[in-house]
Order: structure tokens, then sequence, then C-alpha cells
């Protein structure tokens, strides 16, 4: 029976972790797989970097010396000198100093500067032999072995500037921050002097063409403005004649007030005189109307004697009065005599008399109102007449005045542009001479002290790196071309089962795994077997009573894993049973006993013998062995469950632990058959040598019989490299395994 304590923790639990852990590549596996290629590693980082300074000091150096341009936002300002181009100074934006950064940079200011400086004759900037024809020139042995350099082509004076101005765009760096309105003028030369004197020159080109397009700018404004004000003259000459001319001819007064004066003068002339005109006629007909009134008030008896003239006449008055005084008598006459004596007779013609001239005295003031009446209406049609006559006069002063006006208002035109013209270009000619360019050089290029290129220290850290993560790609790649696991961390990632523990080679050549466990019990391989029986008892329900032992492919260490366990587990007190159900290449017998038996597994599955009978003891060990006598024609017969089972209860119902080494899964298909009659298979690796095609098909094999996997084994690892759990060891941890 099971005398070994289980765990409570979960069956899978190590699968699941395994499972669900990402399958990428550690730092660990990394550094692993360095170490293992330590060697190439180190001829690659000697190749690499000997390389690398073979060709950085074989580099030209090269100094770089700097000049700041600044853009003048401070400009100094003549009398509205910002009035006197067509593109006034205005605030500089990004845009402005970017446009600036671009003009640096053109190849019109490389032109020059090369031109000035007769840079084409310069060796420094002609066309330059290749890298590798350098270091041969210097190394003569590489000369025989790197391909011929091509003669040079000669070129014409055009493609010669062309590739001179090229590379020196190429040495050039204008770089402005954003910051600020301040530009660095780079450049990079074989000399110290040679690259001050380029930066500075070039920035001194850059202003210098900005002066020249200031001047160029100022002589064309001052040419335009000099034909402008002479056009503009001869057509102010010209609209002044013709308005004297107009005028002349039109008779109109010049009466000053400015442009147009003359013409609004005589207008306002006639215009007082049609007003004077017109308000004597509205007296005149006023006039004519109280006289025609009074006229018909006088020849109406009713009113007659309302009219002022016939009031204020004294010759009615006296008449009136002498009529009064007559009538006066009369009626005293008649008072006293009566009406009808001779005397009244005297006094009534005297009556009539001056009735009658009273009669006459207003006929004569009726003829002279009717008079006046006439003088008055004669007055109101000459003054209508006059009126009209003013009116036509005015209308045909107002014709001319609006031609006139027409053509003061183009001469007024004219000599307004033209007094513009002429202070803008008295203003010009105050110019010249003292144009300022946009932008000073705040900072001269001076020599550099140090070479800009090549960076020896940072090149060679960087050869470095390269040479060490290059060599780790390699190592990786090595890794990856290699057949099989090293390490539990690769066949966990790759296959998705726990691997139990690492099963390392015997320390001797001479020695077996399995040795080492029974004669060697303190060794790393005894101490990575009994992990593997923790591991497997850590477990729920601890180890299986019936385990079998399988690989994917021959010659993995199956049967020396199941001999070391089965070894391991009698050492410790318990009843251990070994089946070897390998019927085609079994050799556990040789192993043991050094020569075949006559009674085995195969005797007891055919029922002639029974399983104590064909059982026997390991001559180096507790164990109890069941040996396979031999070959048989059909070992998948023997191996079906309804015989295999009952050997199986027979020996769990004797042993604590039953352990069945069967053939390799993919060569024959006895493994499944004897995994439907086990608790659990156990799975052996060969380090460095299953691949991991062959793992894969096994686990899928398994899992589409439904048979339980109790985990993997990583056999034959490295003791210097994997420890018995599976993961790296150190020194100190062997020195401790080995007491």
């Amino acid at each position: 029976m099971n005398m070994l304590p289980s765990s409570n923790q979960p069956q899978n639990v190590r699968a699941e972790i395994v499972q669900n852990a990402p399958r990428e590549m550690s730092i660990g596996m990394v550094m692993q797989s360095i170490w293992r290629h330590r060697f190439f590693m180190l001829v690659w980082l000697i190749l690499v970097v000997g390389l690398a300074s073979l060709v950085i000091f074989n580099l030209q150096a090269s100094y770089r010396s700097t000049a700041l341009v600044a853009l003048d936002t401070r400009q100094i300002r003549f009398t509205e000198v910002s009035a006197t181009l067509a593109n006034p100074s205005a605030p500089m934006d990004s845009n402005v100093v970017r446009t600036e950064v671009e003009i640096l940079n053109s190849d019109a200011v490389a032109r020059e500067v090369v031109k000035d400086l007769d840079l084409v004759n310069d060796p420094e900037f002609l066309p330059q032999p290749s890298l590798l024809t350098r270091i041969a020139s210097r190394i003569p042995f590489l000369a025989g072995i790197l391909p011929a350099a091509e003669e040079e082509k000669p070129v014409d004076a055009d493609t010669r500037l062309a590739q001179v101005v090229n590379a020196y765009r190429n040495r050039l760096t204008i770089f402005n921050d954003g910051r600020s309105y301040v530009i660095s003028v780079s450049f990079e030369a074989s000399s110290p002097a040679d690259a001050a004197r380029i930066a500075n020159r070039h920035a001194e080109v850059y202003i210098a063409r900005q002066r020249a397009v200031k001047d160029q700018a100022l002589a064309s404004a001052t040419s335009w403005l000099d034909r402008e004000v002479a056009t503009l003259s001869d057509r102010l000459s010209q609209s002044e004649r013709a308005i004297q001319a107009y005028r002349e001819r039109n008779g109109l007064l010049s009466l000053g007030g400015g442009v147009g004066g003359g013409n609004r003068a005589g207008s306002t002339l006639a215009q007082q005189q049609l007003a004077d005109v017109a308000a004597q006629l509205a007296q005149a007909r006023a006039d004519l109307a109280s006289r025609e009134a009074r006229l018909r008030q006088s020849r109406d008896p009713s009113t007659a004697g309302s009219v002022t003239e016939v009031v204020n006449s004294d010759a009615l008055s006296r008449l009136r009065d002498a009529e009064v005084q007559a009538r006066a008598r009369l009626a005293e006459v008649a008072g006293q005599a009566g009406p009808n004596l001779p005397t009244a007779q005297p006094l009534r013609a005297q009556i009539a008399e001056i009735q009658r001239m009273i009669g006459a005295e207003q006929a004569r003031i009726q003829r002279s109102l009717a008079n006046e009446a006439t003088i008055a209406r004669t007055r109101v049609a000459e003054l209508t007449q006059t009126v009209q006559n003013l009116q036509s006069q005015l209308a045909t002063s107002e014709r001319s005045g609006a031609e006139l006006m027409g053509l003061e208002r183009e001469a007024s035109a004219t000599r307004a542009l033209y007094e513009s013209l002429l202070s803008r270009q008295k203003q010009v000619a105050t110019q010249v001479g003292i144009q300022q360019a946009d932008a000073i050089l705040t900072s001269r290029a001076t020599p550099a002290l140090f070479p800009a290129f090549p960076n020896k220290k940072m090149f060679l850290g960087v050869a470095i790196l390269v040479a060490v993560a290059t060599g780790a790609m390699v190592a990786l790649l090595l890794d990856r071309r290699r057949k099989g696991f090293e390490t539990v961390e690769e066949t966990e990632a790759e296959i998705g089962v726990p691997v139990l523990a690492a099963l390392p080679k015997p320390a001797r050549r001479n020695m077996t795994l399995a040795n080492e466990v029974a004669d060697h019990p303190r060794s790393i391989g005894a101490e990575a077997v009994r992990t593997l029986r923790s591991m497997l008892a850590t477990r729920e329900g601890g180890i299986p009573p019936v385990l079998a032992v399988t690989s994917s492919l021959p010659a993995e260490g199956k049967t020396s894993v199941a001999l070391s366990l089965a070894r391991s587990l009698a050492s410790s007190g318990f009843q251990v049973l070994l089946i070897e159900a390998d019927f085609r290449r079994g050799n556990l017998a040789r192993t043991l006993f050094k020569k075949p038996v006559d009674v085995g597994a195969i005797a007891v599955l055919e029922q002639r013998v029974s399983l104590v009978q064909a059982t026997r003891e390991d001559p180096s060990s507790p164990l109890h062995v069941l040996a396979s006598e031999g070959t048989n024609a059909t070992p998948q017969d023997l191996l079906e469950p309804s015989r295999l089972r009952p050997l199986i209860v027979a020996a769990r119902s004797t042993y604590d632990y039953v352990i069945v080494d069967t053939p390799p899964v993919s060569a024959v298909s006895d493994a499944l058959l004897i995994g439907r009659s086990v608790d659990e298979t156990l799975l052996v690796v060969r380090a460095g040598s299953t691949p991991s095609a062959a793992v894969a098909a096994t686990v899928k094999a398994f899992r589409t019989a439904r048979l339980p996997i109790a985990g993997f084994v990583l056999n034959a690892t490295d003791p210097k490299r994997t420890g018995p759990t599976g993961y790296p060891t150190n020194q100190l941890s062997l020195s401790y395994l080995n007491g």
C-alpha cells in the first residue's frame, strides 16, 4: 500500500501555472543561451569590435564650428522707412524664422560661398574614395582582396560645381530652436580653421545678400518713383491747362477758394441775383394784389369810402364837409319855411353840385388806382421775365460748373498723388547708402578644439552593444535550431505540460543514474530522483500506485528513469515492483542480472506462472523486478487490458508502488495500451535530443486517448546548468549537493 503522505494541493496546480504562463522568452533563458554559447560570444565580440575599431579609426576626423545669426527685430527706421518697400518690415513669427532658415540653407547661398572661397578646387569637397578603398590603402594585404576602384571620369565645370555644392550642403547644418530669433550656422570640415572660416563666410554671404536685396529694392523703388513723379507732373500740368481753357471758353469766374472755388463763386452770384429778383417779384406781386384790391374796393359803392385814397383825400373831405353844411342849412330852412320855399332851391342845387364834385373826385381816385395797378402789373411781368432769364443762366452755369468740377477733381486727385509720391521720393533719396540687413552676426565661429566626428568612445560603445546584441541573437537562433529542450522553462513553454524534475547525466561515463541512486544516495542524480518523487507526492493523491514510464523516441532513458525511481522508492522502505513491458527490445534482465530470465512478464501474462514465481529481487536494492524474458510476436495482445489488468491488480495488492517500463510512443502503440491499465503515465524527454514535434505528438496521442499524464521528466541534463528542480543551478548548489 501507499505509505507516502499526500499533499492537499489541487492535482493540476502546476499544469495550470504552466499553461497560463506567457510563452515568452525570459531574460533567464537568454542568459542561459548566451552562457551555453559563451565561447562563440567571445569570438563574435572580438570580431565585431575589431572590425568596428578598424573602421572607426580609419574614419576621417571632422571639426564643427558654429556661427550665430540673429534676426534683427529692432530695425533702425528713418522717417517711415517701412513704407518705402513693397513688403514693409513686420513682427516676425515662426513662419518668418523658418523662411530665413530655408534661405540660409538654400542652394543659392551655398553656391555663392563655394564660388567666393574657390572650394571647387579644394580636394576636401571633391568626390572621395569609398571607405573600403581608404582602408585598403592603409592595410596593404587587403588591396588584393578588395575590388579595384573605378577610375574617375572627367566632368564639366557645371557638374563639378554641382558636386561641390552638394558636398558643401551635406556638411552644413542650419538650426533654430523655435523659441528665439537666433539661427545657428554650423559647418564641418577636416580642418578646424576651415570649418570656422566657411561658417563665418556663409553667415556673411547671407547678411550681404539681405542687404543687396534691400538695395536692389530701394533702387527699383527710386526708379519707379522717378518715373511716376515725372508722369504725374505732366498729367497735373495738362489738367490745370484744361481747367483754365474751359473757364475761358465758358466765361466762368475764378474767385479763388481752392479747387472748384471759381465755379462755386459764379454759381453763388447767379443764385444771389436770382434770389434778389425773386424777392422783388414777390414784393411786386404783393403790391399788385394790394392795388387791385383797393381798385375793386373803390369801385364798390358800399366799400368805396373805406379805400385809403378816398379816406385820405382832402378834396373829398372838404366836399363832404360842404355837403354836410349845405344839408344842415337846408334842413334848417325847411324847418322854418317849409321844404317848398324858394329859399330852399339854391341849397338843393348846392348839394347836388357838391355830390357831382364828390363823384368826379372819386372817379379821379379810381383812375389813379387803376393806373397804379397797371404799373404794378407791368413790373410783375418784367420781374417774372427777369427770373426766368436768371434761371436759364443759372442752369447753364451749373452745367458748365459740373464739367469744371469734374476737371478740377481729376486735377486735385492728380495733385494729391503727385505730392504723395514726391514726398516718398524725397524719403527714398535719404535712405540711399544707409540700408541695414534684417540679420546680424552675433557670434562668429571659432576653430573647434576637438573633432565632432567620429566620437570614438561612443562608436566603440555602440559597437560593443551591437556585438553583444547580435551575438545574443545568433546564440538564440542556434538554440532555436537545436533538437530538443535544454531547460524546464523551454519544455513547459513549448509543450504546456509540467516538468516534474530534471535528471542529470551521471558524473562518470561508466556510471548510470540507477547505479547512482543505489550506490551514491547523496549524489546529484539521487537527489534529482528524490525531487521527482517529491513532485509526484505533492500532487493530490500523491504518487500513483501504478505508474507507467514512457518516452516519445527510443534511447531517451525511460528504462533508466523507471529503474531509478523504483530503486529510490524501494530504498525508502516501500514495497516496489518494476515491470518491464517492452516485449520487443527489453534488456532490463541483462542490465540487472547480466543474463536474460527464463520466466518473466510474458509468462505471467500468459498465465503460465504466477507473479510471485516470475518476480526477482534487484541485486542493488530491495526492489522487486518483473523483467521480460524476450520478444513476443504479438505483444499488443498481451498488453490488452483484459490480460494486463489482472497482473496490475495482483501487483497492487502486494506492493506499495508498481512502476511499468513501456516501449516508446512514436514507435508502437504499446504505451497507449498500457496507459489504459495504469493510474498515470510519466513521460521522459531527453535534454537536447528529443525534437519538440515528437514530444507534442506524444502529448496529443495521450490526450486523444484520454489517458492521464503525470508530467514530464527532463532526462540527461547538464548538472552544471540545471539543478534537480529543473532550474538553473550554481557552483554553491553543486558543492552543497556533493557534500
